[in-house]
């Protein structure tokens, strides 16, 4: 196999992300993507308005950060991947982030 994934799971329930979340402690040196799959808004679980996927090189992403949908803000400070929501107070953010080596 040559590109093997580590997948990641996150919930954040009403306005978890607002502040600023902590999802992933340290990406590893031999990670050479990083892509993200989101939903918005629980409440409309398969709307095109609220779901969307994106694919990055992890240098770029450490450098800009990366907005799926416009909703989430993800990026990488301190050996940490942080998610903040961009707007609104409340909502259900599920999110996949997949590291590709």
């Amino acid at each position: 196999m040559n590109n093997l994934h580590k997948l990641y799971l996150i919930y954040a329930g009403a306005g978890t992300f607002l502040n600023g979340t902590n999802i992933v402690l340290n990406i590893p040196s031999t990670a050479k993507n990083i892509i993200i799959a989101e939903n918005n808004d629980g409440w409309h679980i398969c709307s095109s308005n609220h779901c969307g996927i994106k694919k990055v090189s992890v240098n770029t992403f450490k450098n800009d950060g990366l907005t799926v949908k416009g909703e989430t803000k993800y990026y990488y400070e301190n050996n940490t991947i942080k998610a903040r929501k961009n707007y609104g107070d409340w909502g259900d953010d599920i999110c996949l982030i997949y590291l590709e080596y």
